[in-house]
């Protein structure tokens, strides 16, 4: 009886020894787990941070208005000092001619104010005239970047689209295309110019406010 008892006390020790045991193999494979996990956390920058993104400031392009300040024609200007201020207030100049007699007849508007700006990226042109005399010929509106050599149409009225009467100001806008870098917008030069003739030469009296150029950029 007590040898009976002895080995099952015996038994019941190896057991609580080989429970013991696993217990402690898993805790040490944890340990192990945990320590790997530590170095490849040591070992990889940022492993257990939250990405960090940052923004950064874009600046508001810059918007500047060149104008006129210089102007010829095919026909005598009056009151040429109308068309050379620094807005459009309602100071007109005046030119008076059969426009479309020979599809070269013009009146030229150059030497704009110089932009400051390093980048461009938008342009358009703003100009506020209007008209007498005319009756179906048509007018043309041009501009270039390189003293004529290469012309940009910017509009044409005639029989089914009228230049207008009274003063009013036509934006052409988009022309960064052309007008591209600062060089070119120094360059800039507009006109207005007679074009096709419909029966007898209409004389045609054009009133200009101003032409100006207006860039955006940095």
């Amino acid at each position: 009886m007590e040898f009976t008892q002895t080995t099952q006390k015996t038994q019941k020790t190896q057991k609580t020894q080989k429970t013991q045991g696993k217990r402690t193999g898993k805790l040490g494979l944890a340990g192990a787990c945990l320590s790997a996990l530590a170095l490849t956390m040591a070992l990889v920058p940022g492993a257990a941070q939250a990405q960090t993104t940052t923004t950064t400031a874009t600046a508001a392009p810059v918007e500047q208005q060149l104008y006129g300040t210089s102007q010829w024609g095919t026909f005598p200007i009056v009151n040429s000092v109308g068309a050379t201020g620094v807005s459009f207030d309602g100071q007109t100049a005046r030119m008076t001619g059969a426009f479309a007699k020979n599809g070269t007849s013009n009146w030229t508007f150059g030497a704009l104010q110089r932009t400051t700006l390093a980048s461009i990226q938008s342009a358009a042109i703003e100009v506020r005239f209007g008209q007498s005399g005319w009756k179906d010929d048509e007018l043309v509106l041009e501009y270039s970047v390189d003293n004529w050599a290469t012309v940009q149409r910017l509009a044409s009225f005639g029989p089914g689209s009228p230049p207008p009467v009274a003063l009013t100001t036509h934006t052409f806008s988009g022309l960064e295309r052309v007008i591209s870098t600062p060089t070119q917008a120094n360059a800039v030069a507009f006109r207005f110019r007679g074009g096709a003739r419909v029966g007898a030469t209409d004389t045609i009296t054009l009133q200009l406010d101003q032409v100006r150029l207006v860039v955006r950029g940095a």
